[in-house]
């Protein structure tokens, strides 16, 4: 994995593993420190975050219809 790409910015990849809690204790400072003074990479971190909270959600209602369709169903016999 690259935590930064050639042009200076943080890869997607790092800014994903971010916002799912999953990158590397040792990598943060430095990932955060980037944030902090680039706009471009912050944009692209809030719209990650965007796509997985609403993955998230989509993935909680998915899991409440399932458990609601098997409440109701009957198994033939």
């Amino acid at each position: 994995m690259r935590l930064f790409l050639n042009s200076g910015h943080v890869s997607e990849e790092s800014l994903e593993l971010h916002v799912l809690g999953d990158l590397l204790e040792s990598y943060a400072p430095d990932v955060d420190r980037h944030l902090q003074g680039c706009p471009r990479c912050r944009m692209k971190l809030a719209e990650i975050s965007e796509f997985v909270r609403r993955f998230r959600l989509f993935a909680k209602q998915l899991r409440l219809s399932d458990s609601s369709l098997s409440a109701h169903t009957t198994c033939p016999r």
